[in-house]
């Protein structure tokens, strides 16, 4: 009886054994999960990232695409509202009062021959090439620069014939011209002009339009374009 106890209680002890020998951490139970979570790694770097960068770029691309698509509606729009005759004939009027360029011999007598034509004594002129910038300061996106022929100029005569020279200056001479330091003396029955002129020329030129770009209808500024229309009926 007791040989048979014995022989059970060994086989249990050897089970038990054999269990915690079974139960003991192998290398095969570290490699298996270790291979598992590198190839993940791999995956996750090669795969899973570059697909959500690519996702994420996609969408940047596709905003942008809308921002464009919604900018040439606008910019149809804004087209679309505009007469094809009124264009034609606005733009041969801006190209008949706005010269390509402008010498200041030419400019000096222009304004020397229009001065005694209306019974006006000279008695200074000189003029020479500048470069004008015209804008809102501190606001560099509004100055734009113009080339130009300015000079002081000083005539004496009767104040009709000053008011008459200076109306023929502004709406019947062939260039666009701008005036300050106006100033007006009289001695005895004789006026005399002092002011500074500016003649300006845009010279033609070749520029890459953006379709994205602001754009800004030039119907907008219709007091410039009446400029344009009574000096171009002018000078037919």
């Amino acid at each position: 009886m007791k040989n048979s106890e014995n022989t059970n209680t060994k086989k249990e002890l050897e089970a038990i054994s054999d269990k915690i020998k079974n139960s003991r951490l192998k290398i095969q139970d570290i490699v298996v999960p270790a291979a598992v979570a590198f190839v993940l790694i791999i995956l996750s770097v090669f795969v899973f990232i570059p697909m959500i960068k690519a996702t994420m770029q996609f969408r940047t691309e596709y905003e942008e695409v809308r921002g464009k698509l919604k900018t040439l509606d606008s910019l149809e729009s804004k087209l679309n509202k505009l007469e094809d005759a009124t264009l034609q004939v606005d733009l041969l009027n801006a190209k008949s009062v706005i010269p390509k360029t402008l010498k200041v011999s030419m400019f000096v007598y222009y304004i020397d021959s229009l001065a005694k034509e209306n019974n006006l004594a000279s008695k200074s002129i000189s003029a020479g090439d500048v470069s004008v910038t015209i804008g809102k300061k501190g606001d560099s996106d509004t100055k734009k620069s113009y080339l130009g022929v300015s000079g002081p100029l000083s005539y004496t005569g009767s104040l009709q014939n000053i008011l008459t020279f200076l109306d023929t200056l502004y709406s019947r001479s062939p260039y666009i011209v701008s005036a300050d330091n106006i100033s007006f003396k009289k001695s005895s029955d004789t006026w005399r002009l002092d002011l500074n002129l500016i003649g300006y020329y845009i010279p033609e030129s070749t520029t890459d339009a953006s379709f994205y770009g602001m754009f800004t209808e030039y119907t907008n500024y219709q007091d410039i374009l009446s400029i344009f229309s009574k000096k171009a009926e002018v000078l037919k």
